[in-house]
């Protein structure tokens, strides 16, 4: 492998100049003024010679390169254009040492707008333009000198050591020196299918060794490893197995033949574990998990197993032992030697010294029951905030390190959603922890310590909820991202095994927060308990409680509003083209229900029969209706679409429609949208194996409303029979009565006069007091009885009035018991003359005595 040439505009010619025509110039210079592009072809090329004009450079045809043109001056620096790098004609300039640059090479520089590469060999493209490689690993001399020309025909240059300038290594296997080296510098590490993977490309002008397509030919953590797994659990050690075989090893038992590493578990004694060869690698499993992590083979010598090694590690193991043997006797002889008698008295002296010492300090320590609880707090304070710390630095920064060889693990978004603001949390606890420290170290009887809770109160109601809130939020997003990300797995193994962490999961790390607060209510209740009336502390320490407790209340009652929140959020993902209002700070999602649409208005985007979901918030309904199967090929996987929002402001009652054989479990909205002149009566049935019942239902429903115009919730609720739904008057002209409300409106103006006097009738607000002569009793009358009304002619029958009046009763509770203004209970009297609801049907119409 040749140096790299020196970075010269143009480089020298090495060839003989007798060799070379007579009118080209053979000498180098500093620029490409009088700088000739011979284009080696038999036809012209319209977009080369484009090429070569933005490049400043002046352009002739030759075919074989040694016969030009006769305006070609003499004296004048060449460059040729070839388009294969084969041949008679390219062999033959490559051997006279021409400078030979290819097609694909000169089309980008111009596209691009840089200098033309300058190298002493032929250069057909320049996708590894600026790259510098060095190989590791290959045994085979032919192989890897076909690798190097393939480097230097796409512009890249080859270094026989690994030095700064390395941008690339291409290794074979992860042994050896300078593949530890380029894990050290952070150095890619390639293997060899990268390169064909370029030179595949090399007519592409836009590609590029840093496309992804290319980096993902990174040489894998294991490739040439013999692994063997010891002393682990079979489910752990089959998920290792298989990580392992995906990252280029081969997974044998212990003992085998040609084994590289042996992995042992954490929970393995040392003392047993079978090494026969002294090649043999014995690392801990944090070099696994590590090794994933990065993207490479991590060093073994940073992971060693203690007292496991090989014949020659044994040998310095004895070494070892000697030594220690030596230095043991020597401590024991300058021990004997302090004791001797010859300084008897001296030792002995000060030795009782030391003890009184000791004992004075005991004695001197405080026998105050608040004292060893104030110690306590201080000693789970210390705990709590080394576990924290812990999660940021072994955790959470390695994260957000921009690096981190292999680039980011996680996104800055998984990062934030896993840990939240848990260093705000550090740092109020850091603060709590020194002024316990600082007041427990001067203690006496008087020392407060509430105090400092209620220092730091603003700051603890700040830092806590948030995290809390939260938190199953940032559980899920570990889990997804730990199932989704490979190298987060192997970081999460990698440092959970380490001892800070204590054989903790990240998992378990993040809890601590939430626990934490309950334990310091208790040990400050504790320390209440042994405080006296008139200790300054007391009321410090009771406020102190109340503060700590309120965060706990306040934690508590935002998680509830934050659960609601994500649950609105959830709908919105079900439901498609759903509106964007419908996510709103003061509204909350309540339940969902599904119901069959009975009586659509004209306009309506449902069809009578069809079945919808009903999804209740605290001030409206979104209407929706479940997507077919077909829908989920349009690359979406949204289950419902989008009918209407209804807001609870439209809503001018809830009808009841009392349940019998036509009509089981149907209720309805009165509806007057702003755009519409009448109201929209719309009416749904629900389910019977739905779960919702309209008991449990309506009430709700009320209570809503009322809520939102600050009313009584009764007045909402209109019951009805379901038979005004399907009644028809025997008048020519007159349409049915049905859910469509076409005929709803006729039948309102025909009896619009008549509406009144029939609410104040059945008004238990508005009633008067009946008057005698206008009287008729029903209760006691045959219905073949026929009586004289005042001021007619004829005689009318009971059942004729009967009739009549069960028309009218049905019609005028369509159109008018329902209406919004008036907003009336259809009741009646009771024994006691408590006002009830009381259903309406032709059979009880006329059953009370009733003004005509």
């Amino acid at each position: 492998m040749e140096p790299e040439p020196k970075r010269l505009h143009l480089v020298p010619v090495v060839f003989d100049k007798s060799d070379a025509p007579s009118n080209v110039m053979c000498e180098s210079t500093e620029s490409e003024e009088n700088c000739y592009a011979c284009i080696i072809a038999e036809e012209e090329n319209v977009e080369l010679e484009k090429a070569l004009k933005t490049l400043r450079l002046l352009t002739c045809y030759s075919i074989d390169g040694q016969r030009l043109p006769k305006e070609v001056p003499d004296e004048c620096n060449m460059i040729f254009v070839c388009d294969k790098f084969e041949g008679k004609v390219f062999n033959n300039l490559k051997q006279k040492g021409f400078r030979i640059l290819g097609l694909p090479c000169v089309l980008s520089c111009a596209v691009q707008k840089r200098e033309l590469p300058v190298s002493s060999r032929p250069v057909f493209c320049s996708t590894m333009q600026d790259v510098v490689v060095c190989f590791t690993g290959f045994k085979d001399r032919d192989h890897l000198h076909h690798l190097c020309t393939l480097v230097h025909l796409m512009g890249g240059s080859v270094r026989k050591e690994m030095i700064n300038s390395v941008t690339h290594v291409v290794a074979h296997t992860v042994f050896g020196s300078k593949y530890k080296a380029a894990v050290f510098l952070n150095t890619p590490i390639m293997n060899e299918e990268w390169i064909h993977a370029c030179w595949e490309r090399r007519l592409d002008i836009n590609c590029s060794v840093t496309s992804p397509n290319l980096l993902s030919c990174k040489q894998l953590p294991f490739a040439g490893c013999k692994i063997a797994l010891l002393s682990f659990k079979d489910v752990e050690e089959q998920d290792m197995i298989g990580i392992a075989e995906k990252n280029g090893a081969e997974c044998v038992p212990v003992g085998s033949a040609g084994v590289t590493h042996v992995v042992v578990s954490d929970s393995t004694e040392p003392d047993n574990i079978p090494v026969t060869s002294s090649r043999v690698m014995v690392v801990k499993q944090q070099w696994f998990w590590e090794s994933i992590q990065i993207d490479a083979c991590a060093d073994e010598t940073l992971y060693p197993v203690n007292n496991a090694v090989t014949p020659m590690r044994r040998k310095r193991k004895r070494q070892s032992a000697i030594g220690s043997s030596i230095l043991s006797t020597i401590l024991e002889s300058s021990l004997a030697a302090t004791l001797s008698p010859v300084c008897g008295d001296e030792t002995m002296s000060f030795v009782e010294e030391k003890a009184d010492e000791c004992e004075e300090r005991q004695q001197k320590q405080p026998q105050d029951p608040r004292y060893y609880i104030a110690h306590e707090l201080l000693q789970t304070e210390k705990n709590y905030v080394s576990i924290l710390s812990t999660v940021v630095k072994v955790f959470k920064e390695p994260l957000e390190c921009p690096t981190l060889r292999g680039g980011p693990i996680l996104s800055a978004e998984d990062v934030k959603g896993i840990f939240g603001n848990i260093v705000d949390i550090v740092e109020v606890h850091s603060r709590i922890q020194g002024s316990l420290d600082e007041r427990i170290s001067q203690w006496n009887e008087l020392s407060c310590i509430g105090s400092v809770f209620n220092d730091q109160a603003r700051d603890i109601l700040k830092v806590y909820p948030p995290f809390v809130n939260f938190f199953e939020v940032s559980k899920e997003t570990l889990h997804r991202c730990d199932k989704q990300h490979p190298r987060f797995h192997a970081f999460l193994k990698a440092n959970e095994s380490r001892a800070e962490c204590q054989r903790q999961s990240l998992e378990e790390l993040l809890i601590t927060p939430i626990q934490r607060i309950p334990r310091i209510i208790l040990l400050l209740q504790d320390l209440l308990k042994h405080t006296p009336e008139a200790h300054p502390d007391r009321n410090n320490l009771m406020e102190a409680v109340e503060v700590v407790k309120s965060t706990l209340t306040n934690i508590n009652e935002d998680k509830r509003k934050t659960e609601k929140q994500m649950l609105m959020f959830e709908v919105v993902k079900e439901i498609e083209d759903c509106p964007a209002n419908i996510l709103s700070s003061t509204r909350s999602f309540l339940r969902k229900f599904d119901v069959i649409d009975i009586g659509a208005d004209p306009g309506s985007r449902t069809t009578k029969g069809e079945p919808i979901v009903m999804f209740l918030f605290t001030d409206s309904i979104e209407m929706a209706k479940r997507k077919g199967s077909m829908s989920f090929g349009k690359g979406t996987n949204k289950l419902y679409k989008h009918i209407e929002l209804m807001s609870f402001q439209f809503v001018r009652s809830v009808v009841n429609f009392l349940q019998d054989k036509s009509g089981p479990d149907m209720f309805g909205f009165l509806v007057h949208y702003p755009e519409d002149v009448q109201e929209k009566l719309l009416v749904f049935q629900l389910p019977s194996e739905g779960g919702v019942t309209k008991e449990d239902l309506l009430p709700q429903l009320c209570n809503l409303l009322s809520e939102l115009n600050n009313s009584d919730p009764n007045q909402f609720m209109v019951t009805a029979s379901s038979d005004i739904l399907s009644v028809s008057v025997n008048t020519p002209g007159k349409p049915e009565i049905g859910p469509s409300g076409g005929g709803s409106v006729k039948i309102k103006k025909a009896l619009h006069g008549a509406r009144k006097r029939v609410q104040r009738a059945f008004s238990h607000r508005n009633r008067k007091p009946l008057t005698p002569r206008l009287q008729l009793n029903f209760t006691s009358a045959n219905q073949n009885d026929s009586f004289a009304l005042p001021g007619a002619d004829d005689n009318i029958s009971i059942s004729e009035v009967l009739d009549l009046s069960t028309s009218m009763s049905c019609a005028l509770a369509s159109v008018s018991g329902l209406h919004a203004s008036s907003k009336k209970h259809l009741i009646s009297n009771s024994s006691n003359s408590a006002h009830r609801q009381q259903e309406l049907t032709p059979s009880t119409a006329l059953s009370y005595n009733t003004e005509v």
